[in-house]
C-alpha cells in the first residue's frame, strides 16, 4: 500500500528541535490566546511584553498612587491590561469587535487576577448606535468606523494600517457591525462604581482609532471633580486640536508625550549597531510645547 507521509530523519530532528525551542520560550510567556498572523502576537511571543514603554508607565502609575482603577478603552484581546491587572484594584475593559471580545474573555478567565475585571462588549462614541466595523485583517486590534466621530479621514485610517488604498476593499479589511453607546453615559455609571467602593484615582488607556477626541470630550464632561486620572491615548491626526480638548477639561488637564529617543537622524544601521554595542533605547515623558510633534502616544494628566 502507498505511504500516506513521508519524513526523513532529518525532518523528524528539526521538528523536534523546533519544539523545544519553542517550549521553552513559551514558557516565560504571558498565558494568553494569540492570533499568531497578527501583528499584535509577534512582540507577545518574541518579547513577552506588549509595549513596553507604556506597561512601565502604567506600573509607575500605579505605584504613585493611580491604582484605583484602570479602564482600557479599545481593549482589543487585552493585552495592555492583562498584564498590569495586578497593579490595580478594578479594570473596566470596553471591546465592541465580537471577535476580538472573545478571545479577551478567553485571556481574562486565564488570569490570576480574573476578579477584578468588568468587561464590556461595546464600544464609546457621542450618542448610542450600531454602527459598521472595518477591520484590518492582519491587525484586528486596528478595527475603526467611518463616522461623523471619527476625527481621521479616509486616507489617515489607510494610512495608519500601511496602505495606501482609501477604499477599504475586502483584500485589506472585513467588515462587522458592532454597537456604540453614549461615552458620558457609561463612565458616569463606572465612575459611580469606583467611587462607591472608595477609589479615586486611576489610569484611562484610550485606543479607538480615530475616536479618541469624540471620548476624551465625553470623559471631560463626566469625570469627578474629586478624582485625579491619567490619560493615555494614541493620536494618528497631525491636525489635533489639542487645546479644544485641553479647554474641556476646564484647567485640569496638562498634556505630555511619550518620546523614544531615536539618535537624530541617523542611518538606521547606525543605529542598529548603537544597540548591538550596548546601547539602550529610551522613551520619556516631556510636557507638551509649540514645537512638540502630536503623533503617537499622548498623555493627559487630570487633576
Amino acid at each position: 500500500s502507498r505511504a500516506l507521509y513521508k519524513y526523513s530523519a532529518y525532518q523528524l530532528a528539526w521538528t523536534k528541535i523546533c519544539e523545544l525551542a519553542l517550549t521553552k520560550i513559551l514558557s516565560k510567556r504571558p498565558n494568553l490566546f494569540l492570533r499568531t498572523k497578527d501583528i499584535h502576537a509577534i512582540p507577545i511571543l518574541t518579547k513577552g511584553v506588549h509595549e513596553a514603554d507604556l506597561k512601565e508607565l502604567y506600573c509607575r502609575l500605579s505605584s504613585q498612587g493611580y491604582r484605583d482603577f484602570f479602564i482600557d478603552i479599545g481593549a482589543n484581546i487585552g493585552l495592555s491590561s492583562i498584564l498590569v491587572a495586578s497593579e490595580f484594584d478594578s479594570l473596566f475593559l470596553f471591546e465592541p469587535n465580537p471577535l476580538v471580545y472573545k478571545i479577551l474573555e478567553v485571556n481574562v478567565s486565564l488570569s490570576a487576577h480574573n476578579n477584578r475585571f468588568t468587561l464590556l462588549n461595546f464600544g464609546l462614541g457621542s450618542e448610542d448606535n450600531t454602527l459598521e466595523l472595518v477591520i484590518p485583517k492582519h491587525n484586528w486590534g486596528g478595527g475603526f468606523i467611518v463616522s461623523s466621530d471619527n476625527s481621521l479621514d479616509n486616507s489617515l485610517l489607510a494610512k495608519k494600517d500601511g496602505f495606501n488604498e482609501t477604499d477599504f476593499t475586502s483584500n485589506n479589511y472585513f467588515k462587522t457591525e458592532v454597537r456604540i453607546k453614549k461615552t458620558q453615559e457609561e463612565l458616569k455609571s463606572i465612575f459611580s462604581v469606583i467611587n462607591k467602593r472608595k477609589g479615586r484615582n486611576g489610569v484611562i488607556k484610550i485606543d479607538t482609532e480615530g475616536y479618541e477626541a469624540t471620548i476624551l470630550k465625553g470623559i471631560s464632561s463626566v469625570i469627578p471633580e474629586d478624582f485625579s486620572s491619567v490619560i493615555v491615548f494614541e493620536n494618528h491626526n497631525p491636525d489635533l486640536d489639542l487645546e479644544d480638548l485641553l479647554e474641556c477639561f476646564n484647567g485640569r488637564a496638562k498634556a505630555f508625550t511619550i518620546k523614544g529617543k531615536s539618535w537624530g537622524k541617523w542611518p538606521k544601521f547606525i543605529k542598529a549597531l548603537f544597540l548591538l554595542f550596548g546601547k539602550k533605547i529610551e522613551h520619556y515623558i516631556e510636557p507638551v510645547d509649540v514645537n512638540s510633534d502630536l503623533l503617537g502616544n499622548l498623555v493627559f494628566e487630570i487633576s
